[in-house]
Parts: structure tokens; sequence; C-alpha cells
């Protein structure tokens, strides 16, 4: 029997919020695929997805990726870097300034899962939690180190 393959259909968030967050209100996780390259290298626009699910009842951890809403209505998707009492503090993993200060109102979803190749890896994984770790720790060296990283694949590419 053959596979049905769903259409891809690319679209801004905020036009299908709604019915993500239906979803979400459900108890259904939902996948979408990134787009930007804010939070490059974890999260790579155009060829990752994210499992979203539900931030009902959630608290702010460090190093969570969270589905924001800004003031303006738009969307983002960024890391929480530091916590205060009634708000919190989100950067880009490409990225050296962070933003906010949020509260957990605005988040709209929290990142469960990051589809990447055919495989899922939770962002609750032991693995996944101290990389993110180390590479916050890197932030002043990220647009180098980035750089550092585009040249090596390219050269890999050319010559292996």
């Amino acid at each position: 029997m053959a596979e049905y393959i769903a259409p891809i259909l690319e679209t801004k968030i905020a036009v299908i919020y709604p019915v993500l967050k239906k979803l979400l209100d459900m108890d259904k996780d939902v996948k979408i695929t990134v787009t930007g390259g804010s939070m490059y290298p974890f999260l790579r626009g155009g060829k990752d997805s994210v499992i979203l699910e539900s931030a009902e009842c959630y608290h702010p951890r460090r190093f969570d990726i969270v589905l924001v809403v800004r003031q303006n209505h738009q969307f983002i998707l960024h890391r929480i870097v530091a916590i205060k009492k009634d708000s919190f503090y989100i950067l880009g993993d490409a990225q050296k300034r962070k933003e906010g200060p949020y509260t957990t109102g605005q988040v709209a979803a929290v990142v469960k899962d990051v589809c990447r190749n055919g495989k899922t890896i939770s962002t609750k994984s032991f693995q996944w939690r101290i990389l993110s770790r180390f590479w916050h720790w890197l932030t002043p060296m990220h647009l180098f180190l980035i750089r550092i990283h585009i040249k090596i694949r390219s050269f890999c590419r050319a010559y292996l």
C-alpha cells in the first residue's frame, strides 16, 4: 500500500496559530519546520523540524526552547537564557543579544523534540541539555565558531 505524503505548506505561524493552539489545547503535539537562522547550529532553518507541546502550566526552565509571541504579535522560537522573578529572557543560538523580558503568558508552545535527518532528539535528554549549556557558555564566540563550521563544511563538500 502506498504511503500518503502530505503536501508541504509554507506559511507564517501567525496564520496557522489558531489551529495549532487548538491542537495543543487538546494535548496533541504539533510538528513544524524551522525557518530562519537564528537558532543555528541547534536548529537549521528549512531542514530541521520541532515537535511542540502545550505551554499550559509551563514553568520556564533555563535552556528550554520556547515559541514566544512578541508584543507586535510576531512568533519567535528561541532559547530561555535567563529567568527573573516574573519574567525571562531569550536568545537565539546564533545571536549575541538576549531579548525580553517575556512572561509565561507569552509562551505559545514549548519545544519537546527536534527532528533532524529522520531522527528525533529529545530536548530533555542529558546530551541535549549539556550541549545547550556549553553552547550558551560560548556565546561571545558564536559568530566566529559558526563561520569556521561553515568553512569546514564547504571544504569537506568540495574536497571529500
